[in-house]
């Protein structure tokens, strides 16, 4: 079983606080669900099935625009996962980091990662 960090100040982020219910909901999901480098696979009829909801694909897109990168229509990454998660996975030899870069290379996304494309490289910012 995988262990995640929270950001416990989620809840006083406007952006967070303005999705409708069942986003909040649907992005705690995504964080839940992705794997180590940010990335999961959308499979609607699922989490439409496990959060007894619908979840139309451009309400999704549109719902989540600033909180995910649609990297394919079925797959995406989370902004900030990786910073929030491990800080600097440049700055660090540390297992996770390996593990995080390989995955990001595995994915053909380790130059996007390094250029900024899915938020902050550097060592996790409060002020995400």
């Amino acid at each position: 079983m995988a262990k995640r960090l929270t950001d416990t100040t989620k809840w006083n982020n406007p952006d967070f606080r303005s999705l409708p219910d069942k986003y909040k909901l649907l992005y705690l999901y995504l964080l839940d669900n992705c794997d180590s480098a940010g990335i999961v696979c959308i499979d609607l009829d699922l989490i439409g099935y496990t959060l007894n909801n619908k979840f139309p694909m451009e309400e999704v897109k549109s719902s989540l625009k600033e909180k995910v990168v649609f990297l394919s229509p079925k797959k995406i990454i989370i902004r900030n996962y990786i910073a929030f998660q491990n800080g600097d996975i440049f700055d660090s030899n540390s297992n996770i980091a390996k593990s995080v870069r390989a995955m990001l290379q595995t994915h053909g996304l380790l130059d996007r990662y390094k250029n900024g494309d899915f938020g902050v490289t550097q060592k996790f910012i409060a002020s995400q």
